[in-house]
């Protein structure tokens, strides 16, 4: 279980630490998104492909996959973000795709591309993995305080996982029919039939089965922490702990105290209920 914590912290006041920075600069810098992703945006296609995710979704690993597969090269942390970079990084890319670039997003916007991919992974699994990442940066609040600021989405740049799911699940691509929407549930337990989910939807009819086959294997969670040990640390600071997690699928349901689990529910309801993952019944 994540303890409650009751006592009292340090007097650290409003620079608390929030996933490696104070609280101060965190609304700086949230403050400032606005006209950084405006810049960030700027030059994006209408062919190009984006590809959206709340942070701690998995991400990473979908995009290791990615480049594999569309590149025939098994990336590595020092060259993955070379070939599919953040918003921004779009500019120096040539394309991954046939007709456009493949780029990601944390942020709620789209920008002018007329094609998505949305991954999405239970929110209650999210906060755990997120807590663990801002604990491994030097976060010292007690797991329940940072739910408040989970839940209310002041503890991301991007605002809360439940305004993020409905953004991109009512946005002008998913009305038009242009989002593909992945869970990380999927790709932990079939990562093959998602992958061709992607490239179905992409129209990538050139990539072959055997291929995606291959590109799985290459992407196991053992390749992916021997890729991490690798890295050299300008790429990947090392903080006495992994970023490549256990990628757990509803751990959740054990680690969550009852009233944490509520919490979460109640903030998180409408968007857990559309994307079908479980909920506790209403009771009259």
């Amino acid at each position: 279980m994540v303890r409650s914590g009751t006592e009292a912290d340090s007097d650290t006041g409003e620079w608390m630490k929030i996933g490696g920075y104070g609280l101060g600069a965190m609304q700086l810098r949230r403050a400032l998104r606005p006209v950084i992703r405006t810049v960030r945006y700027a030059g994006l296609r209408e062919d190009d492909v984006l590809f959206g995710s709340y942070p701690k979704s998995g991400s990473t690993w979908l995009r290791f996959m990615l480049v594999d597969l569309l590149t025939g090269r098994d990336p590595e942390w020092a060259t993955v973000g070379d070939l599919f970079p953040f918003v921004g990084g779009h500019r120096r890319l040539s394309p991954l795709l046939r007709g456009g670039r493949a780029v990601y997003t944390h942020d709620q916007a789209t920008g002018p591309v007329t094609r998505g991919v949305y991954l999405v992974r239970d929110g209650r699994d999210v906060a755990l993995s997120e807590y663990r990442w801002f604990v491994r940066g030097g976060y010292e609040q007690p797991f329940d305080d940072y739910l408040d600021d989970f839940i209310d989405g002041r503890s991301y740049l991007f605002g809360s996982w439940t305004s993020h799911v409905l953004y991109w699940l009512d946005s002008g691509l998913a009305r038009s029919g242009r989002l593909h929407v992945v869970k990380f549930e999927d790709m932990r337990t079939d990562a093959w039939s998602v992958l061709k989910g992607i490239v179905d939807f992409l129209g990538l009819d050139h990539v072959a089965p055997r291929e995606i086959d291959r590109v799985v294997r290459d992407a196991s969670l053992e390749q992916m922490r021997a890729k991490e040990d690798r890295a050299p640390e300008s790429v990947l600071p090392s903080w006495g702990d992994r970023f490549v997690g256990k990628g757990s699928v509803g751990g959740w349901k054990t680690r969550l105290e009852p009233q944490q689990s509520a919490r979460l529910e109640a903030a998180m309801r409408p968007a857990l209920v559309r994307l079908g993952y479980p909920v506790a019944a209403r009771t009259a």
